[in-house]
C-alpha cells in the first residue's frame, strides 16, 4: 500500500504473509531433519553433500569459463585491430588501383584519340589523295625549279602522256617543247621568284596529236618542309565548254529569231505574275507593241476578259506549283480596237533556268477556229434534229412492212427488213449522240434527277443488250442493291454504250462481265470484255470526242467516235468519275463511279 512520506516522496509497504502449503512444507522438512539416522535424513545429508561438490564444481567452471571469455575477448580486440588494419590497407590498395586504373584509362583514350588522329590523318590523305586522282582538270606539282613532280590521271589523260614521260622532266620540255609558252613562262617567273599566284589565266595552244586547247591555268606557290617548296599549276580545260557557248550562242540567236518571227505570242511573266517579256507577234494579233504591256501585272491586266481574269490567274498559279507540267487553258484577249480574241495558252515553269527565269507562256489566236467549231456544231445540231424525222418514219414504215411480209410468211423479205431495222437502229443510235454532242458543245445536256435503283437499272440494260448478241454471255456480279439519286436514263445510256462497246470489240469472246461495288459513299461499276484491248499509247485518248480505233481494224469497228466522249461528259456533269484499263489483245475493262446521293 502507498505510504506518504516526508517532502514530496512516496513509498510503498509491502506485506508478506505465511502461506500454508509454505508452511506445511517446511513442517514436513522439519519433522524429516528431526529423525536422525532414518534413511531419509541420510539421504538429505548426501544430496546436500552432492550439491555443495556441485556448486564448487560450477564456480570452478564459471570462473574458467570467465578466464577464457576474457582471453578470448582480448583475442577478439586483436582480431578487430588486425581487421581494421587489413581494411586500412585494402582502402589504400583500393585507391591506388583507382588511381592506376584512371591512368590507364587516361593512356587508353590518349592512344585512341591518337589511333583516331592517324586514321583521321590516313583518311584525309587518301581523300585528298582520291581528289586530285579523280578530278577532271589537270594537276601538275613542280618544284622550285618548275620541274615536274608529279601530275594526276586527268593531265595524262587530257594531254595523252604517260608518268615516264612527264615526272623529272621540266614543264617548258613537254611534248616537244608545246608547253614553252611565253605568257606562261612569264607568270610561272612572277611565281617562282616573287611567291605571286595568278588566277584564271587563259591561254590557246595547238598540241600535237590532240589538236587545239583552250586552257585555264591557276598556280601557287607553297611551303614543302625546310626551305623547300613547291608550286601547284591547275589547269581546266575549256575546249569542250567554249563549243557548247558557241553552240547555246547559235541556238539563242535561232531562238531569238524564231520568237521574233513566230505567229503566236510569247510571254515571260515573273513569279508575282508581273510581265517581263512579249515577243513582237502580239502586235498583229492584239494590236500593241511588243514593250507596250512589260511591267503589267496579271490580276490588274485590262485586256483580259473581266470573266476570264480568274482563270488566267489559275493557270499561271498551276503552273508556278507544277514546275515539270505544261499547263493548257483558254481565255480572251481584248484587240486595241476593242474587240476580244480568244487565246488557246500553255504555261510553262521555268523559274529555275537562269536564262529564263519566269513563266513562259504561248499564246495562240484560236477565234477563227473558234466560230467555225461553232457553226460545225450549229449544223451537227440542225443536221441531226433534220434527219430525226425521217429516220422516226423509216423506222416505222419498216416495222409495218416487217408485219406485212410475216403474215405473208416471206421469210427473205422479213429478215432484209430486220437487217435495214437494225441499220435504222444504228443510223438513229448516231443521230442521238450527235444531238447529245452538240447540247454538251453548247452547254445544254440536261439532267432530270430521280430516286432509282441501280441494280435494276443495270439488269434492265444488260438484258435488253444480252438481246443484241447470240454470242457473248452477259455475266453479272453486282454488290447488295443501292437507291441512287439521279439522271436514270443519261445513267443508263452510259451502261448501254460501255456495253455495246464491249460487245463490239470482243467478237471472239464468249463473255462480258458487269459488276458493281460500294466503296464508302461511292458506287464503282466495271464492264469487262476479253476483246482486241487497246494499245497503252491510245488508252488516254478514248474519252476525246471523234476518236476512233485506228487502221486497219477502223473499217471494222465504225462509229463516229462520239460515244465514250458523251458517256464521260455524263458520268462527270453527275460529280462522278471514268476511266480505262487495257491490255493489247486480251480485253479492256471500263469503270465509272457515282456518288451515292439522297434526293
Amino acid at each position: 500500500m502507498p505510504v506518504r512520506g516526508n517532502g514530496k516522496d512516496a513509498y510503498y509497504l509491502i506485506v508478506f504473509k505465511e502461506n500454508g502449503i509454505a508452511h506445511q512444507q517446511t513442517s514436513i522438512a522439519k519433522r524429516i531433519k528431526n529423525k536422525k539416522g532414518s534413511p531419509a535424513q541420510k539421504r538429505i545429508e548426501s544430496l546436500e553433500h552432492q550439491l555443495r561438490e556441485a556448486r564448487e564444481s560450477i564456480k570452478i567452471i564459471t570462473e574458467d569459463f570467465d578466464a577464457t571469455r576474457e582471453e578470448l575477448q582480448s583475442a577478439n580486440e586483436e582480431i578487430l585491430s588486425s581487421n581494421e588494419e587489413l581494411q586500412s590497407i585494402n582502402e589504400e590498395l583500393e585507391t591506388s588501383k583507382e588511381e592506376l586504373q584512371s591512368t590507364n584509362e587516361e593512356l587508353t583514350t590518349i592512344n585512341e584519340e591518337l589511333q583516331m588522329r592517324n586514321t583521321e590523318l590516313k583518311e584525309s590523305s587518301d581523300y585528298t589523295r582520291a581528289i586530285v586522282e579523280t578530278m577532271h582538270e589537270s594537276l601538275l606539282m613542280l618544284t622550285a625549279d618548275l620541274k615536274i613532280k608529279s601530275a594526276n590521271k586527268g593531265f595524262y589523260q587530257i594531254f595523252h602522256l604517260t608518268p615516264g614521260e612527264t615526272e623529272g622532266n621540266y614543264l617548258y620540255e613537254l611534248q616537244n617543247h608545246e608547253w614553252d609558252i611565253p605568257e606562261l613562262r612569264k607568270q610561272l617567273t612572277m611565281v617562282q621568284t616573287r611567291n605571286i599566284p595568278f588566277i584564271n589565266f587563259e591561254i590557246n595552244q595547238e598540241f600535237g596529236g590532240i589538236g587545239k586547247k583552250n586552257l585555264l591555268l591557276n598556280a601557287l606557290k607553297f611551303p614543302q618542309g625546310g626551305n623547300e617548296s613547291l608550286i601547284l599549276l591547275a589547269i581546266q580545260d575549256l575546249t569542250e565548254r567554249k563549243k557548247i557557248e558557241e553552240t547555246l550562242m547559235d541556238n539563242e540567236e535561232r531562238f531569238r529569231l524564231l520568237i521574233q518571227n513566230s505567229s503566236d505570242i510569247i510571254t515571260v511573266f515573273d513569279r508575282s505574275g508581273t510581265i517581263k517579256f512579249e515577243s513582237p507577234a502580239i502586235e498583229p494579233v492584239l494590236g500593241y507593241a511588243a514593250d507596250e504591256r512589260v511591267g503589267r501585272n496579271i490580276s490588274l491586266d485590262p485586256i483580259v476578259h473581266p470573266d476570264d481574269r480568274k482563270t488566267k490567274i489559275d493557270l499561271l498559279q498551276r503552273s508556278i506549283d507544277n514546275p515539270k507540267e505544261n499547263v493548257y487553258g483558254e481565255f480572251r484577249l481584248r484587240h486595241k480596237n476593242g474587240g476580244y480574241r480568244t487565246i488557246d495558252a500553255i504555261f510553262r515553269n521555268l523559274l529555275d533556268d537562269p536564262k529564263i527565269s519566269g513563266v513562259i507562256a504561248n499564246y495562240r489566236d484560236i477565234t477563227d477556229r473558234k466560230m467555225l467549231e461553232q457553226q460545225k456544231d450549229e449544223f451537227i445540231g440542225i443536221a441531226s434534229h433534220e434527219l430525226k424525222t425521217p429516220v422516226t418514219s423509216i423506222k416505222a414504215y419498216t416495222q409495218i412492212l416487217q408485219d406485212v411480209f410475216e403474215k405473208a410468211r416471206d421469210k427473205k423479205s422479213v429478215e432484209m427488213l430486220e437487217k435495214m431495222n437494225g441499220q435504222v437502229d444504228r443510223l438513229t443510235v448516231l443521230i442521238v449522240d450527235l444531238l447529245d454532242f452538240t447540247r454538251i458543245e453548247g452547254g445544254k445536256l440536261k439532267f432530270r434527277e430521280e430516286n432509282y435503283d441501280l441494280n435494276d437499272l443495270i439488269n434492265e440494260v444488260a438484258e435488253e443488250m444480252q438481246r443484241t448478241t447470240k454470242h457473248h454471255k452477259i455475266q453479272k456480279k453486282l454488290d447488295k442493291s443501292v437507291q441512287m439519286y439521279g439522271d436514270r436514263e443519261r445513267t443508263g445510256q452510259v451502261i448501254t454504250n460501255l456495253l455495246s462497246n464491249a460487245i463490239k470489240y470482243s467478237p471472239e469472246a464468249k463473255k462480258i462481265i458487269v459488276s458493281s461495288e460500294i466503296k464508302n459513299d461511292t458506287v464503282i461499276m466495271c464492264i469487262q470484255d476479253f476483246g482486241i484491248g487497246i494499245a497503252p499509247n491510245l488508252i488516254d485518248k478514248v474519252f476525246d470526242r471523234f476518236f476512233r480505233v485506228t487502221e486497219p481494224l477502223m473499217n471494222t469497228f465504225p462509229g463516229l467516235g462520239l460515244g465514250l466522249y458523251i458517256a464521260s461528259e455524263i458520268v462527270t456533269r453527275q460529280g462522278g468519275k471514268i476511266w480505262a484499263t487495257s491490255e493489247k489483245g486480251k480485253g479492256s475493262t471500263f469503270c465509272f463511279s457515282l456518288p451515292m446521293k439522297n434526293s
